[in-house]
């Protein structure tokens, strides 16, 4: 991760450590003359700069502890607090043990850091941000459970919040571990709206809250929201009317199995291939669905459940293309049942109809 200070700092350290031996501080009111004339968020990657990230983060240490105008402390606290929540958070990734505990150090200080700042500002309207990081950093050393407490107060208090879709998906994520569905698939359904219908969190909120329907044994919605995720997958041709494409990563592949498991368990449970044609009408992608389920059934040995599967397709679809294949699947399965009075029949059914 790129560690970023703004520019308006960096120039200001740059030239006081070009411009004199010891650090002073009593220019940084003209950093708010600086901010007015430069555009925001325009940044600078300390890796590329000539001092190194550790003296910067000593500097914003000792900025903290002058007497600055409430803007430019704000600004320090904050630069503070990410400058070492990014450091800790590279450091604890690290397969070092002595960097390991260097960065749950590191990041522990930052949370102290960020707490001061609401203390000194509980009304700033942007602390929403700080609550944010809180929860990161807590997240880092490895206490869900408190970063849970301050993304819960987030999402409470900052609905409007930049942070507030991430913020329900990570309380969503700790509830589903914690194995409380209820709540977990509420904290995934307040962010299925269309204001985040476009966001990259979205369709992975909208798979965990099958899930979530899922093991509540909601299968009727189960299946509904799966059906969803399928559809995109099928649009974006990750999926073909029978089958994963080659369009689908790794990661899709896996998703799309997971999804096509699920929904076979779901009808399953619901009474089979009896429900299947009533949640895939109009959808190009059924003969998926219908594989998928007969397969699943297959594989526990319920070739009887997997044979009529099969069938319920082919006498809905006698002109489909896939009808063809899944009468040979049906042969196939009385021959790996054992039922070898039934081959025969089946075969003169097969002739007859193709």
């Amino acid at each position: 991760m790129k560690h970023i200070l703004s520019i308006t700092i960096v120039t200001f350290l740059l030239f006081t450590l070009a411009s004199c031996s010891s650090y002073k501080v009593s220019k940084i009111s003209d950093i708010e003359d600086i901010d007015s004339n430069i555009r925001d968020n325009i940044a600078i990657d300390v890796s590329k700069l000539s001092i190194s990230e550790d003296v910067v983060i000593q500097k914003y240490k000792g900025l903290i502890k002058e007497q600055l105008t409430d803007k430019n402390k704000r600004h320090v606290i904050r630069r503070y607090g990410d400058l070492l929540i990014d450091k800790g958070e590279r450091l604890v990734v690290s397969e070092n043990a002595n960097s390991y505990q260097a960065g749950k150090e590191m990041i522990g200080d930052s949370i102290n850091t960020y707490k001061i700042y609401i203390q000194q500002f509980p009304s700033d309207t942007t602390n929403d941000y700080i609550y944010y990081q809180i929860a990161r950093g807590y997240e880092l050393i490895e206490r869900p459970d408190i970063a849970y407490q301050y993304l819960t107060y987030l999402t409470n208090n900052y609905k409007n919040s930049d942070y507030y879709q991430e913020a329900q998906f990570r309380r969503g994520e700790f509830l589903f571990v914690k194995h409380q569905f209820v709540k977990s698939g509420y904290a995934y359904q307040s962010i299925l709206s269309e204001k985040y219908q476009n966001s990259k969190l979205y369709d992975k909120t909208l798979y965990k809250y099958a899930w979530v329907n899922f093991k509540l044994e909601r299968y009727s919605n189960t299946v509904n929201l799966f059906t969803r995720l399928l559809d995109k997958y099928y649009t974006s041709n990750m999926i073909s009317d029978y089958e994963i494409t080659d369009k689908a990563d790794k990661g899709n592949i896996a998703s799309i199995k997971d999804i096509l498991r699920a929904t076979s368990l779901s009808f399953s449970y619901m009474g089979g291939s009896e429900n299947i044609k009533e949640y895939t009408q109009g959808k190009a992608y059924t003969p998926l669905l219908y594989d998928s389920l007969a397969r699943m059934y297959q594989s526990k040995k319920r070739y009887y459940d997997a044979i009529n599967t099969y069938n319920k397709f082919i006498n809905s679809n006698k002109n489909s293309r896939h009808a063809y294949k899944f009468h040979q699947s049906i042969i196939t399965l009385y021959k790996t049942a054992g039922m070898a009075d039934s081959i025969v029949p089946e075969k003169v059914k097969f002739i007859n109809n193709f």
